[in-house]
């Protein structure tokens, strides 16, 4: 049996993940203490609250299982995010829900990651990712990654399919960041933006429908607060610019779930991994 063969198989495994954020407030409320707490809870730290408030604590690379555990984490907590700013997102059929996520979730991580460099290193950290909240990818910490994955026999191979695709995105997609270099507010509109990009999503026309509203709302938005600012002409050039930021993500996320299904018949991921899981 092939590897695509086992699509379904693993999207239903996935609906198990995601309906652990259907729980009540009080668990919710659980659920969404900062991904920082839960990744240093996973690592075995515990720190003075003030220690964790300020990012006192160290970055340290990141490898398949910390990555995994991470990620299967973030994802109830992901629902609870989008549920906070996007109120009708919980009135959608659970099928909907499900794909939506799946489809944002790696958008997210890499918007977010840019953010928080920015914010904790000033310039950011050139060549450098954050695929969870406490760990790092950058070239020199990539033969770490899959130490403990579930298949060790074919890890040299996974190290160097994991460095060719390394050199293949993060290098374009940190030229174009650092090309428009995004305020904050622009920022917060790319990750907005990102949950309802949904082309080509098999979704039932009232979610295609919210989705549009959202696009043209966040879009709307971003026009007045550039109207008063740089302009009208300069502005339509300003949205130009983020939009095709935001494709040069998703173009480069097709190529990662193509590379994910590499490492699967590799073995370096398994029916276990959460991101292969999430792959529309």
């Amino acid at each position: 049996e092939s590897v695509l063969s086992c699509r379904k198989c693993r999207l239903s495994r996935f609906e198990v993940v995601i309906r652990s954020g259907n729980i009540d407030d009080d668990a919710l409320l659980v659920l969404s203490t900062n991904r920082r707490s839960v990744e240093l809870n996973i690592r075995g730290i515990e720190l003075d609250p003030e220690d964790a408030c300020t990012e006192n604590y160290e970055l340290i690379p990141s490898t398949y299982r910390l990555f995994n555990e991470a990620t299967r984490a973030l994802i109830p907590d992901l629902c609870h995010f989008v549920s906070a700013i996007f109120a009708e997102f919980d009135a959608l059929r659970n099928e909907d829900k499900c794909l939506l996520i799946r489809n944002y979730h790696r958008c997210f991580l890499v918007i977010d990651s840019k953010l928080r460099l920015i914010r904790r290193f000033k310039q950011g950290a050139i060549y450098r990712q954050l695929p969870t909240y406490t760990t790092y990818f950058s070239l020199d910490s990539l033969d770490q990654f899959f130490r403990d994955c579930p298949d060790q026999s074919n890890v040299k191979a996974a190290t160097d399919m994991i460095t060719e695709c390394f050199l293949k995105h993060v290098p374009v997609t940190e030229r174009h960041f650092e090309q428009i270099k995004p305020t904050d507010d622009e920022y917060m509109a790319l990750i907005g933006l990102a949950f309802w990009s949904v082309e080509n999503l098999e979704l039932s026309d009232d979610t295609l429908l919210l989705a549009a509203r959202y696009r043209t709302e966040i879009i709307a938005e971003l026009m007045a607060q550039y109207r008063s600012t740089i302009g009208h002409e300069k502005a339509a050039t300003r949205i130009g610019q983020l939009l095709c930021l935001l494709q040069d993500l998703r173009r480069a996320e097709m190529s990662l779930n193509a590379d994910g299904e590499m490492f699967r018949m590799l073995g370096a991921y398994d029916d276990d991994t959460v991101t292969y899981m999430l792959q529309v």
